[in-house]
């Protein structure tokens, strides 16, 4: 199973307005301890983006998050844009 990541800072604000209680108030503030003392994992954010062909003129291929061109056409072999490192999977629904 993959690993997933979230927020530290988000996971303490949902604890944070968990509702009241005495019993309740115990776990709450025990959970917001063990999320606050996590180590923190080394990521780091990747951006999804996928390439633009252009047909008119001669070939070109547009990076859907730069919005570098490059004077040729870009297939499946660059899976990343070589200049601001996007992953080519597509982007944010945007497969083509």
């Amino acid at each position: 199973m993959p690993k997933e990541y979230i927020d530290r800072e988000a996971a303490l604000a949902v604890i944070g307005r968990a509702p009241g209680g005495h019993e309740y108030d115990k776990g709450v503030d025990y959970s917001y301890e063990v999320v606050q003392n996590l180590p923190a994992a080394d990521v780091a954010e990747v951006a999804h983006a996928y390439w633009i062909q252009h047909d008119a003129g001669p070939l070109k291929s547009e990076c859907s998050v730069c919005r570098t061109t490059y004077s040729f056409r870009m297939g499946k072999e660059m899976k990343f844009c070589p200049i601001c490192g996007a992953r080519m999977d597509g982007g944010d629904n945007h497969a083509e």
